[in-house]
């Protein structure tokens, strides 16, 4: 479990999937511009996420968060499912760069 917070115009995380888990996201508060896809990176699906909106991300769906405000910070809360920590996740990063 951990709390992210993504400050004004933070820009994408790194490309990433976890082989082992699945997560769930609830958005506490902010604009939250994310895209979901399939591990191959097919069926893209690009949203915007807003305070108590809730996320679930199956096993090998790719997910990437940035911040779709220049000037409010936004935060979530994310825990995964059937690992006890990060390490056990296995995440296969797609790319380390920005989207």
């Amino acid at each position: 479990m951990g709390r992210p917070i993504l400050v004004p115009s933070a820009g994408p995380n790194a490309t990433y999937y976890h082989a082992a888990n699945d997560v769930c996201w609830y958005i506490l508060h902010g604009r939250i511009q994310a895209w979901f896809a399939r591990s191959d990176g097919s069926d893209r699906r690009d949203v915007i996420l807003e305070g108590g909106d809730f996320v679930y991300i199956p096993s090998g769906a790719i997910h990437v968060i940035a911040n779709a405000s220049a000037t409010e910070e936004a935060s979530l809360i994310f825990c995964y499912i059937g690992v006890g920590n990060t390490g056990d996740a296995k995440t296969v990063w797609v790319d380390k760069g920005t989207d």
